[in-house]
């Protein structure tokens, strides 16, 4: 078989478990893992990859996170040697993103999709990985300017711009998760073209109301929520957002706030991939808009704070 790389010829040959990626010049000895992720840096989307914590929260392992995302070979290699039980990640780009449709014990993303899907038609086909939780990760191809929204409905996320997500074959360790990321039969992302967002959907992100700060929680232990008990109540009657859901603030309070708000998060509970999410566009909001790199250094600070006090606990 045969793929095309930026400068020459890839060929992809299997012997038992183990495969061979050849190029001009220079052969590589790959595990079976690894020739999925080659076939998605190798893809004509030529998308960036990079090693991630094999837990629940799913952190980079990369101190400068997605910014050290990459498709070398050699590099892939390198960390798939130092990092041999991490899982993999693939780095989202401006215009190519992921649909994530989080269906974990208590999470309705399935229900809000298919309440989109009843008044607007199906999803066009386009490369699709069932998550290791059951969920679904649906790449699109979207407008330049799109935002990551993370929820943009109830658990329904939009992971675009700087975001990232788990590949296949990668398996978290995780109450929920019982199963690796695989891509769908048919639709990896070398087999079939990444479609065009419709027009429905990107509307629903750039206007989505988001989720109310109660629902926004994990799926395990005391924080599950039953889908009955959602039912039962309108969450958005009582709802103060006093936390990233929130207005933006001036200048002079940005960095404190995003510290207070996105700390509120974390002791949730939350994963700090979706809080990234929800910190960069509540910066956004603020006057004037957050630089990107304040933002970035902000939270990796936070972030490591949080997550080094749930170790000593």
């Amino acid at each position: 078989m045969f793929l095309r790389s930026k400068c020459n010829c890839l060929r992809i040959v299997t012997e038992g478990s183990c495969t061979h990626i050849l190029h001009t010049g220079y052969a590589m000895y790959l595990s079976s893992e690894l020739e999925q992720i080659f076939r998605v840096t190798h893809s004509q989307y030529h998308l960036k990859v990079m090693p991630c914590n094999a837990t629940k929260h799913k952190s980079p392992i990369l101190w400068d996170s997605v910014r050290g995302a990459s498709t070398l070979d050699f590099v892939i290699k390198r960390w798939h040697l130092n990092y041999p039980c991490c899982a993999w990640a693939i780095a989202t780009t401006p215009t190519l993103g992921v649909l994530d449709v989080d269906t974990k014990p208590g999470k309705v993303g399935a229900e809000t999709l298919a309440g989109l899907v009843a008044a607007h038609g199906e999803l066009p086909e386009t490369p699709t990985v069932r998550t290791g939780s059951g969920g679904w990760h649906y790449w699109f191809q979207f407008p330049e300017g799109t935002r990551e929204r993370c929820p943009f409905l109830p658990d329904l996320d939009c992971k675009v711009n700087t975001a990232y997500v788990i590949a296949p074959p990668s398996r978290i360790d995780a109450e929920y998760h019982t199963d690796a990321y695989r891509w769908v039969e048919g639709k990896a992302i070398w087999e079939i073209p990444v479609a065009v967002a419709p027009d429905w959907l990107v509307e629903a992100i750039r206007n989505g109301k988001g989720q109310p700060a109660g629902q926004r929680r994990t799926a395990t232990g005391e924080a599950r929520m039953s889908q009955e008990a959602r039912a039962e109540s309108n969450p958005w009657e009582a709802w103060v957002p006093n936390d990233l859901d929130g207005e933006g603030v001036e200048e002079g309070r940005r960095a404190i706030e995003l510290i207070r708000r996105a700390g509120i998060h974390l002791a949730r509970g939350e994963e700090p991939e979706s809080v990234r999410c929800l910190a960069w566009e509540w910066s956004q909001r603020c006057i004037p808009p957050m630089d990107e790199s304040e933002v970035h250094r902000l939270m990796e600070w936070v972030i490591r704070k949080e997550l080094g006090q749930r170790r000593s606990r």
